[in-house]
């Protein structure tokens, strides 16, 4: 549930600070707002979503793995037994 809040609270950030311009001038083209969106916002923003996604993957892996090391199970639990 930490990870989907904390990149979701990024990717909203990252999509209010994105200029506008393109998205506006795409709507007035005659493009539906979905289209502006995925033409417009959504290259601009999604390099910036992948390293945050990828980033709490590595973290969520990294964690998973000492807890099982310590005794909680999971990943680290494998690595121990080996």
């Amino acid at each position: 549930m930490f990870s989907l809040s904390y990149v979701g609270k990024l990717l909203y950030e990252s999509i209010e600070t994105v200029d506008m311009g393109a998205f506006e001038c795409m709507e007035s083209m005659g493009f539906t707002k979905f289209y502006a969106f995925r033409y417009a916002i959504l290259p601009v923003v999604l390099p910036s979503y992948i390293s945050t996604a990828l980033f709490n993957f590595e973290g969520n892996v990294r964690y998973a793995a000492i807890l099982g090391y310590v005794g909680a199970g999971g990943i680290g639990m494998i690595l121990n037994e080996k």
